[in-house]
């Protein structure tokens, strides 16, 4: 009896202890912002994708001119740490992870001008080894992946680009530019592309002019659809990357290929949102 009794007093006060911590857990806080660490390197239109849980950003430009960085940050502990450098600097890229693999492909090389260049970078040794070329040479272009494959969207390259090509890393090869594949409109600085469910979506780009066009690409049907515009006309990468239940936004850049705006890059700490989860929309 005293055995029970001694028992059921140890439980008592496990789950008042526990009471206690949920009670005294400080309340979480959504749809709220907040700022990060800087980013050590100012940077415009790098390439941006999310691998291990960190945001990577790869290459783009400044003020000093096209840069060959790659800098990563850490959601969980809000800081940044340096990559392996790609070979040549380049800006406008796109990034985009297959199987653990990180992909830089096209972009602007300053001095050598658009470039098809297609890299696959190794976390662990930090270097790029190049891949098969894209047929296009692009920059300001989106990725997008669906079922394994990587779709490269629009771009810019002297002129304003509805190209889609797709790269299959499994075989190191591409499929050019299919019949009726190509968007809707020529758009360059698209401001991020995502999917939904089976839908590759892109969204506000430019023809010279931010547009506010969004549209939904089916690669199953390869078939486009227009949809709803953006009521705020706005342009360049802005890549939305949802990690541990936040979402992480690289900011806006400013001027550069194929881009007729003006400014100069700061050294601003990233905005990162916090979600409301589907669990509380429940009740």
């Amino acid at each position: 009896m005293k055995t029970k009794a001694l028992v059921v007093v140890v439980l008592v006060l496990l789950v008042g202890a526990a009471s206690m911590a949920v009670a005294q857990a400080p309340a979480v806080q959504y749809n709220t912002w907040s700022n990060g660490t800087p980013i050590p390197i100012a940077v415009d239109r790098p390439g941006v994708a999310v691998l291990n849980h960190q945001i990577y950003l790869v290459g783009g430009g400044n003020g000093s001119g096209t840069l060959a960085n790659t800098q990563i940050y850490n959601p969980a502990t809000n800081t940044w740490s340096a990559g392996g450098s790609l070979k040549i600097a380049t800006g406008g890229g796109c990034a985009a992870v297959v199987k653990n693999v990180l992909y830089f492909i096209g972009g602007n090389t300053g001095g050598q001008g658009y470039t098809n260049a297609v890299w696959a970078y190794n976390p662990k040794k930090q270097t790029w080894t190049p891949k098969a070329s894209m047929p296009t040479p692009r920059g300001t272009v989106v990725c997008v992946v669906e079922t394994g494959i990587i779709y490269v969207i629009g771009g810019y390259n002297g002129q304003f680009l509805d190209t889609l090509e797709s790269y299959n890393p499994a075989t190191n090869s591409w499929t050019p530019d299919p019949p009726d594949a190509s968007m809707p409109s020529p758009e360059s600085d698209l401001m991020g592309g995502g999917l939904v469910k089976k839908t590759i979506i892109v969204v506000n780009g430019s023809d010279g002019e931010p547009d506010g066009h969004n549209y939904g690409y089916s690669a199953a049907a390869n078939t486009w659809q227009t949809l709803p515009s953006d009521p705020t006309l706005r342009q360049g990468t802005c890549v939305v990357a949802a990690t541990r239940g936040r979402n992480h936004p690289t900011l806006p850049p400013d001027a550069g290929p194929g881009d007729r705006r003006s400014g100069s890059p700061t050294l601003t700490p990233p905005m990162r949102y916090n979600r409301v989860p589907a669990s509380a929309l429940a009740s």
